[in-house]
C-alpha cells in the first residue's frame, strides 16, 4: 500500500512539473507567408514582406509604415527601401498579443531587429539596431492618409518645445513639402481622425526625432506624414513608437 501511494505521489509530482514547464515555455515562433492580414480586436493589419504594414479601423486606413531606408550623405541607399524581402518570425506574447519580428544582418551596414506587437486597439513598433558605420540618413516614415486625417484636429506634445494644437488642412497644399514649425521633436500626437481618436507616443532617442509634415503634394508620399531623416553615429540604439486607437 505504501509503495502504491509513493508511486501515485511521484506520478502527480512529475505530471505537475511537466505541466509547469509547458506553461513556462513561450509558444514556438512560426514563419508566416507574406503578405498576410491579421485581425486583432476591431482592426485589421496588412503585413508586407519588406517589413512594412498598414492598419485599417472603422473603414479607414489609420496609418501605413514605410520601408526602413539607410543612406549616406548623398542619399545613396546602403540598406532597405521597398525592395526588401524579409522572412519574419511570428509568435504569441504572454498577454495574448501577436508579435511579428523581422531580423536583418547587412554586413558592414547594420544588424537590425524590427518588432511589431499587435494588441487590441494598440500597436507597438520597436527598432533595435547596431550600425556598423556613421550614416547620413535613417528613415522610417509613417504615412497618415489624407482621407483619414484631412480636417481632423490634433494636439502635439514635444520633447524640446511647448505643446501645440491645430487642424490637418483641407484642400490643395501650397508647397510640395510642408513641415510644421515647432513640431520637430514629437513626444505625443493625438488626432481626432475619421477612424476615431488616435494617439501616437514616441520614445526618447538621442538620434531619432519625429516631425509632423504635410507631404500630400509629394509624389513619394502623397499624404500627411510622421517622418525622420536623422544622421546616426555607428553603434547600438533603439526606439519605439506606440499607437493607440480609441482614445486615451
Amino acid at each position: 500500500m505504501q509503495k502504491n501511494r509513493v508511486g501515485q505521489v511521484t506520478k502527480k509530482y512529475l505530471f505537475g512539473m511537466a505541466l509547469a514547464l509547458c506553461l513556462s515555455v513561450p509558444a514556438m515562433a512560426e514563419k508566416p507567408a507574406l503578405p498576410m492580414d491579421l485581425t486583432v480586436g476591431n482592426y485589421t493589419a496588412h503585413v508586407n514582406p519588406n517589413g512594412t504594414f498598414s492598419v485599417d479601423n472603422n473603414g479607414y486606413t489609420v496609418f501605413e509604415t514605410q520601408a526602413l531606408t539607410i543612406s549616406n550623405d548623398k542619399w545613396e541607399v546602403l540598406y532597405g527601401g521597398g525592395k526588401l524581402n524579409l522572412t519574419p518570425d511570428m509568435s504569441k506574447g504572454a498577454d495574448g498579443s501577436t508579435i511579428v519580428r523581422f531580423t536583418e544582418n547587412k554586413e558592414g551596414i547594420v544588424d537590425l531587429v524590427e518588432t511589431v506587437t499587435f494588441r487590441p486597439s494598440e500597436v507597438e513598433i520597436s527598432y533595435k539596431y547596431d550600425l556598423k558605420q556613421n550614416i547620413g540618413h535613417f528613415v522610417c516614415d509613417i504615412k497618415l492618409p489624407t482621407s483619414t486625417y484631412e480636417g481632423a484636429g490634433y494636439k502635439a506634445d514635444m520633447y524640446e518645445s511647448a505643446a501645440k494644437s491645430g487642424t490637418f488642412p483641407v484642400g490643395k497644399p501650397e508647397k510640395v513639402v510642408i513641415n510644421y514649425d515647432g513640431l520637430t521633436t514629437l513626444k505625443n500626437l493625438h488626432a481626432e481622425s475619421k477612424a476615431g481618436p488616435i494617439d501616437f507616443a514616441f520614445s526618447p532617442s538621442s538620434t531619432i526625432c519625429w516631425t509632423l509634415g504635410d507631404h500630400r503634394a509629394a509624389d513619394w508620399v502623397q499624404s500627411f506624414c510622421l517622418w525622420n531623416e536623422n544622421p546616426c553615429p555607428a553603434g547600438k540604439n533603439e526606439f519605439k513608437t506606440n499607437i493607440k486607437m480609441g482614445g486615451r
